[in-house]
């Protein structure tokens, strides 16, 4: 079986890190991923003297980078607000998602009464989903934490429990808890101030 050189390595690394951008939910994550596979493949073009791939993926990469500057610079609008366990939508959202929220959040069954339910709106329109269960000591079990695949770049959970927080300091709650066995749900919490206190366990003090 003939061996490949270093070149052709490159140009398939650049290939995977392009075909990976491709299936990237979020828009910002999307771009960051295409702006570095097409910046190898505009190189990877240099290389091999192929200058029509090397000008295409340089203008991808140009493209990217235009595109990546207006979505920093531009300013969000996030809003906190009631969320109602009996909405319609929320039930859609729900069936939609079935799967995923299965395997993020295994205990959740929806309906359940008593429920404190916040939605984060990003410019008016539905990013995330938060359901959450009381108890008298002040804490609140979160049992559904879901931002839908476009909004899922840390913005709505940072806004919602540090911007936000007073949402749930209103209802007299001190300590937020979370519990989950799935590894980058766990580093999503870590990154919007959760702390891991015992194994799957992520505690916010509302301070």
């Amino acid at each position: 079986m003939p061996s490949i050189s270093w070149l052709e390595a490159f140009g398939y690394a650049a290939s995977v890190v392009v075909a990976i951008s491709l299936m990237m939910g979020s828009l910002l994550k999307l771009r960051w991923w295409n702006l570095v596979g097409a910046s190898a493949f505009a190189l990877y073009g240099l290389l091999i003297h192929a200058y029509p791939v090397a000008v295409l993926n340089g203008f991808i990469a140009l493209a990217d980078v235009y595109y990546l500057i207006q979505m920093y610079r531009r300013r969000e609008h996030f809003q906190a607000i009631a969320l109602d366990e009996a909405s319609p939508y929320l039930a859609a959202v729900l069936e939609a998602h079935r799967e995923e929220i299965a395997r993020l959040f295994p205990g959740f069954q929806a309906g359940a009464s008593g429920r404190l339910g916040l939605c984060v709106l990003r410019d008016l329109a539905p990013a995330s989903f938060l359901l959450g269960t009381p108890a008298e000591d002040g804490t609140l079990d979160i049992d559904l934490d879901y931002a839908l695949p476009p909004y899922r770049d840390l913005r709505p959970g940072g806004f919602l429990f540090q911007e936000a927080r007073h949402r749930f300091q209103e209802r007299g709650l001190r300590l937020l808890r979370a519990r989950t066995a799935d590894h980058a749900h766990g580093d999503y919490l870590r990154k919007v101030g959760f702390q891991e206190t015992e194994p799957q366990t992520f505690l916010l003090e509302l301070t």
